[in-house]
């Protein structure tokens, strides 16, 4: 069996495994394991505690199966972040976006704004994973108190 197929039918594997084991595929709940999940993949990254490969794939795990169980595939979300990594290969910084405080070699090339482009020195991925745990923690919070339609 090849790698892609291997790929495109692990998803599908992974939802079935769900609905055995009584998993529930609402996204409410499929988001708080999204948001544990990663959680302990960034403790293990920290060297808390933890395997890093074991917690990056379980976050993976629980990924795939909130797009296989809402009816996105996996090889449309990986044609997905292929283009968007070529794309953000070749384009200009764009506002806001977090960067090291080394220069990049983008910013060697001239821009539009008037004053250099420069972002705090945070890791790109503590940040992308506290972003996503707070949005978490907002819808867990709004369907705890009923405020939006199942």
């Amino acid at each position: 069996m090849s790698k892609e197929t291997d790929d495109q039918s692990l998803a599908p594997r992974i939802l079935a495994m769900c609905k055995r084991r009584g998993w529930s595929l609402h996204w409410s709940a499929r988001g708080a394991y999204l948001h544990l999940e990663s959680s302990e993949l960034i403790e293990a990254l920290r060297g808390k505690r933890g395997d890093p490969k074991s917690e990056a794939a379980d976050v993976l795990l629980v990924l795939m199966s909130i797009t296989e169980a809402n009816g996105i595939s996996w090889s449309d979300v990986v044609a997905k972040a292929t283009a968007t990594c070529a794309r953000l290969e070749t384009c200009y910084p764009y506002p806001g976006e977090e960067r090291q405080e080394h220069e990049c070699a983008m910013s060697q090339t001239p821009h539009t704004r008037s004053t250099p482009f420069r972002m705090p020195a945070q890791n790109t991925v503590w940040t992308l994973v506290t972003a996503f745990q707070t949005m978490l923690l907002c819808w867990e919070i709004a369907v705890a108190l009923d405020l939006l339609p199942y």
